[in-house]
């Protein structure tokens, strides 16, 4: 066999390729263990300049037969895999397919997250290692999930993107966030405005966001990202963000919700603990130091 890259420009066109093969490689009744739909959505909020890589999908051909086997989603040092569950145990695809990678990674520091396969253990022989921070993945069943009072969606009230954008950025210490990123992100395809969750407060604030995203029904969902404005925390807006998203999501057809967080980040855990989110299990980039 011989495996080949081809390089998808960040359109919207090109992106709904790759997510083809993301929402494809999804199982339903999964928890999301890979790359998802929602990833590739999020990351589309940047411009080329800032995400300072791409979209790439590897081929694999022989016998004059071709297939999409992984799709890789570059930002600079990081590369993110999202492999097909028949090539991820095939060690000639995982070789060639890091082959490539290291191609596109810059020099010195640098990190390759994806499944669980044998392109760990092709990183491994290289002198790559585990990165020492972890992430843990939570799931929620979402069968009971309903709307909680003062959540609204942007499909429902589209006048309310600059409020959400400005909560948003409030949200989280040095966003980058802006409106023409919203744009970006949502005039891809994968984006949905009945899945993006703003929090009101009784005196009408917007104190939280969070969006959601969709894979496909009967597949799991992922949220990314959920936030509260620094001004209101420690008072469960969060969790009402999460409780709108899942409750959207669950009238959507999705059949759980996923999300991903540094396990360090005690705030974020508590937060989806609390919402009823389960940890699944740990997981740890592949990494190479800057020597």
């Amino acid at each position: 066999m011989s495996i080949t890259v081809r390089r998808e420009m960040v359109e919207s066109r090109d992106a709904a390729r790759a997510a083809h093969w993301l929402a494809e490689w999804e199982p339903v009744n999964s928890g999301a263990w890979q790359m998802h739909v929602g990833d590739l959505g999020w990351a589309l909020r940047l411009d080329s300049a800032a995400m300072a890589g791409g979209i790439y999908i590897w081929n694999v051909s022989g016998s004059g037969d071709e297939r999409s086997v992984a799709v890789g989603l570059l930002e600079g040092p990081v590369l993110r895999l999202a492999i097909s569950p028949g090539a991820a145990w095939d060690a000639s695809i995982s070789d060639a397919l890091i082959d490539d990678a290291l191609q596109l990674l810059p020099d010195g520091e640098a990190y390759v997250d994806g499944p669980a396969g044998v392109w760990r253990l092709s990183l491994a022989r290289l002198g790559w290692q585990a990165d020492p921070d972890s992430w843990v993945h939570f799931w929620r069943d979402i069968s009971d999930a309903s709307t909680p009072n003062g959540v609204e969606t942007l499909r429902d009230s589209p006048g309310a993107m600059a409020e959400r954008v400005a909560t948003q950025r409030a949200s989280f210490r040095n966003s980058t966030f802006t409106e023409d990123a919203w744009r970006r992100m949502a005039s891809t395809g994968l984006y949905d405005p009945a899945l993006d969750i703003v929090v009101r407060n009784a005196e009408g604030a917007a104190v939280a966001v969070a969006t959601a995203w969709l894979a496909g029904r009967g597949k799991c969902s992922i949220l990314e990202p959920v936030g509260t404005h620094q001004d209101f925390r420690g008072q469960g807006w969060g969790k009402i963000a999460v409780q709108g998203a899942i409750a959207k999501l669950r009238d959507a057809g999705a059949s759980g919700a996923a999300v991903a967080t540094p396990s360090g980040n005690e705030a974020a855990v508590a937060l989806y603990q609390s919402a009823g989110f389960v940890p699944l299990e740990s997981t740890r980039s592949m990494r190479r130091t800057a020597r």
